[in-house]
């Protein structure tokens, strides 16, 4: 009903997604979006105040997903706009949760549930159509995503369901396991005391050229990315961690080609394929005492021991 979005991604052009989404992650992009992304994170912080309590998982996703990832998947139009940037949010968490097995399995069906589904994809696909009209009605370029793919002159629908695709793919995942490790390490001051020893070090290595009056913003911007990516073996570990154990998700897929045999087993076209995280992440034959945390433990050797950035 609304074509280009992600559930149409399969006719239109996969490889060429792809490749348009290997040069939005590119590390010469990312470099140059890290003290854009630390503003803004830096401004979200900045309105919570500097006493009280704060809900992790409302307050966390705020950050890790419509600050990070629409900065860095979209457009400035939308990233520079709080208001409409809430509002993605707030459209996003309804798509969310009308997402029901019965949406899923039956999504010809209009209940109550898939209808607000189609309401809520509606809205942000406005909000998505109407800042790719803005810009290429101006004729200004930006260094962004979008810009990245006008450029590249593909196809309205490609684009908006490219930017579409990337903050749903995001939206959830990411600022879960980021509220579940704030969460663990809340409860675990000794990891608690070893990241942040870890990202002084690297303060202490990067930012010696700094003035002593720079803010916190501007030291941490002045780490090179392969420094966040290839220096950090105690996050490193803290997340793989806080994947295994809070995201015992089920993975589901449907057979949209022809029959095919897992394990002997036979999985006719059109048929679903589901997969609980759970089998390993929380089997203690692989991890001795699952759900505790514990980032120092020994990693699974068991063939798809380890499943949280997904199996392959």
């Amino acid at each position: 009903m609304l074509p280009g979005i992600t559930s149409d991604l399969q006719t239109r052009r996969i490889a060429l997604i792809h490749k348009r989404l290997a040069t939005a992650q590119s590390s010469d992009r990312l470099s140059h979006l890290v003290p854009e992304i630390l503003s803004d994170a830096e401004s979200v912080l900045r309105s919570w105040g500097t006493s009280g309590t704060i809900d992790p998982f409302t307050h966390i996703p705020a950050v890790s997903i419509f600050v990070s990832h629409v900065r860095c998947l979209s457009c400035h139009e939308l990233a520079d706009d709080v208001a409409t940037v809430a509002r993605l949010r707030a459209l996003y968490d309804t798509l969310d949760t009308s997402t029901t097995p019965a949406s899923v399995l039956l999504p010809w069906l209009p209940s109550p549930s898939m209808l607000t589904k189609l309401y809520a994809s509606k809205k942000v696909y406005d909000i998505v159509n109407r800042a790719i009209n803005a810009r290429i009605q101006s004729g200004v370029s930006r260094d962004d995503t979008l810009q990245m793919l006008v450029d590249h002159e593909d196809n309205k629908l490609v684009i908006v369901g490219f930017i579409m695709g990337l903050l749903v793919a995001g939206a959830r995942s990411t600022g879960t396991t980021a509220s579940w490790m704030i969460t663990c390490l809340g409860g675990h001051p000794e990891w608690q005391s070893k990241a942040k020893a870890e990202i002084q070090a690297l303060l202490s290595e990067y930012s010696a050229e700094t003035s002593a009056g720079s803010s916190l913003k501007e030291q941490l911007a002045s780490i090179p990315l392969e420094a966040w990516e290839n220096q950090m073996p105690v996050f490193e570990k803290i997340i793989r961690e806080t994947l295994r154990m809070a995201q015992p998700h089920t993975a589901m897929r449907r057979n949209m080609g022809p029959e095919t045999y897992i394990n002997g087993i036979r999985v006719p076209s059109g048929a679903y394929v589901m997969y609980p995280f759970s089998d390993v992440h929380l089997n203690p034959q692989l991890y001795p005492d699952p759900w505790k945390f514990d980032p120092d433990r020994t990693e699974s050797k068991a063939s798809f021991g380890y499943v949280g950035w997904g199996g392959g």
